[in-house]
């Protein structure tokens, strides 16, 4: 290589540009392509609140040089065509440089606007390539896919594992997408084909009937759980239902309990529970049982 080409002086660049970097910020898909082929790579920036001795000294020699430097990488790291030819898994390296980007953004308020858009720019990669799937076999394999089975303990292989990790990462533009969408509507309306169809009559009568059974579907979901009529009950529709009636049930028996008014004497003793209070107290119990469990999934998944 001539010495006048590796004169910083001459050059259009800054030297923290490279060929991958500079490639990855015109989403040159050739060139990124034959530069991965050859083992090239994109290295990863120090944390922004790092103190070792390089951040340390490149920051007090330049500081605007540095966050421009880390600016730069991100700005390669976010390439569509980068995160393609490099990742093994590239909705969840979409995923995470997205949230790292949106965080980054925080801390870096001189380039929170660049960071924020380098951050859409991930979630829109990540929504368009979902909008390559042309089937809904294509669809299930992408959604329900992991890398780490530790990330998500569901060994049921149909948890739409890669849905939760978007979820997770707060990935929107992603969990919007139509198609995405047409397959969770599938899923909340299992066991009844073509219920957006049907008549606004039968709509209610099915969900009435379901309603005024869920003290019977749920006795037979903690006797037999794994039985066809528990799994017919662990549908998400009927689900919603009998979780909608259980409350509107419990709500009526707070209305009467309310109701409910004592003569009111210092000297005795008040009275014992009624037969409505000791109907609210398995809802209470409930309640607390599934408020425990919601603290121990967040804890798991967070």
């Amino acid at each position: 290589v001539p010495p006048t080409l590796l004169n910083t002086q001459f050059s259009e660049f800054t030297p923290d540009i490279t060929p991958i970097i500079l490639a990855a910020h015109t989403n040159n898909y050739e060139i990124i392509k034959l530069l991965v082929q050859k083992g090239v790579s994109v290295p990863r920036p120090h944390e922004v609140r790092c103190n070792c001795v390089e951040c340390v000294s490149s920051s007090e020699v330049d500081s605007l040089r540095h966050s421009r430097s880390r600016l730069n990488i991100y700005k390669a790291l976010a390439s569509p065509s980068l995160i393609a030819l490099s990742s093994e898994d590239p909705f969840l390296t979409a995923f995470q440089l997205s949230w790292e980007l949106q965080e980054l953004s925080k801390v870096e308020n001189e380039f929170k606007s660049e960071y924020e858009e380098l951050s859409y720019q991930c979630k829109q990669f990540a929504k368009d390539l979902l909008d390559q799937t042309r089937s809904s076999r294509e669809l299930e394999i992408i959604l329900n896919y992991r890398d780490d089975n530790n990330l998500i303990e569901d060994q049921s292989g149909n948890d739409l594992a890669k849905l939760k990790l978007a979820i997770k990462y707060h990935q929107k533009e992603f969990v919007a997408q139509p198609n995405c969408q047409q397959l969770l509507a599938s899923r909340w309306y299992d066991e009844f084909p073509g219920w957006r169809r049907r008549h606004w009559a039968v709509k209610m009568l099915t969900c009435i009937i379901v309603g005024f059974l869920f003290p019977v579907f749920s006795v037979c979901y903690l006797i037999a759980p794994k039985s066809p009529l528990g799994l017919f009950i662990r549908k998400p529709f009927i689900k919603f239902i009998c979780h909608t009636a259980s409350y509107l049930t419990f709500l009526f028996l707070l209305l009467l309990a309310s109701q409910h008014i004592d003569r009111s004497d210092l000297n005795m003793q008040g009275p014992p529970p009624t037969i409505v209070e000791w109907m609210i107290l398995p809802w209470i119990l409930g309640k607390c049982i599934s408020t425990v469990k919601q603290i121990y999934l967040i804890y798991v998944f967070l």
